[in-house]
């Protein structure tokens, strides 16, 4: 049970990069308007795009750690499946993914 307890907890420690994903979209789409508080920057594009690139920055790499730590997490989730098959052979738990599109 121990590598159940591991996963469900690490995926709960996801969520302050969610919130940062969050913070550097909302960073890099009001890019624009932060120049405008800056005297002198208006007229440069550099603080906007400076401040965009910062945004989209922190977006991709907490959706890229994201992803790498999930994937990484998977490995609990299997080892849990493997330790109750061991100690129950007769009812094993088989993981099965189903994914369909209706449109």
């Amino acid at each position: 049970m121990a590598a159940l307890d591991t996963y469900q907890r690490n995926r709960q420690s996801l969520r302050p990069f969610a919130y940062a994903g969050t913070a550097g979209l909302l960073l890099a789409l009001s890019s624009s308007i932060f120049p405008k508080l800056i005297p002198g920057a208006e007229e440069s594009g550099t603080v906007r795009t400076l401040i965009a690139a910062t945004g989209i920055g922190i977006t991709a790499g907490s959706v890229l750690y994201g992803m790498h730590f999930l994937s990484e997490n998977e490995k609990h989730l299997q080892r849990a499946i493997e330790l109750h098959n061991q100690a129950k052979p007769d009812s094993p738990i088989e993981l099965m993914i189903q994914a369909s599109f209706t449109f």
